[in-house]
């Protein structure tokens, strides 16, 4: 369910759905940013690597977070 349905209907007040929603779009800002560094790199291996080692980073943040819920 999204910050906003979650928020109309009363399950996140408005600052919390704020906090979710800033949440989201660092999230989203940074895995851009990630996969544009990774589509530079020329080596295939490196890139990959550097793409795998990002998702492993923030699988392991999302348990966290969804740990504290």
């Amino acid at each position: 369910m999204s910050s906003n349905l979650r928020e109309k209907y009363g399950v996140y007040s408005k600052s919390m759905a704020a906090e979710q929603r800033f949440r989201f779009v660092t999230a989203n800002k940074m895995a851009i940013g990630v996969v544009n560094d990774a589509m530079k790199l020329h080596d295939e291996d490196e890139k990959l690597q550097k793409l795998k080692s990002f998702r492993e980073s923030l699988n392991s943040q999302l348990r966290e977070i969804s740990a504290q819920s």
